[in-house]
């Protein structure tokens, strides 16, 4: 099994968030807002990124749970 090193998933999350901050920010109206802006985090991320991250691996579903919370967070 190849393992993410914890290092790599916080530079994701840190630049997902830093992606995340420029969108949402013409969309402080609410989460729905958000959400709607969000083009989430498999279109964020080149495919290489996506796969290293080990992303790849997640169901369509699990996905949709982390665009969810990047974009409450």
């Amino acid at each position: 099994m190849h393992r993410v090193p914890a290092g790599t998933f916080a530079l994701v999350i840190a630049l997902m968030m830093a992606a995340l901050s420029s969108v949402a920010g013409a969309a402080d109206d609410g989460s729905a807002a958000k959400q709607k802006d969000f083009p989430g985090i498999q279109k964020l991320m080149t495919a290489e990124e996506f796969a290293l991250a080990g992303l790849d691996k997640l169901t369509p579903e699990q996905v949709r749970a982390l665009d969810d919370w990047l974009v409450r967070y």
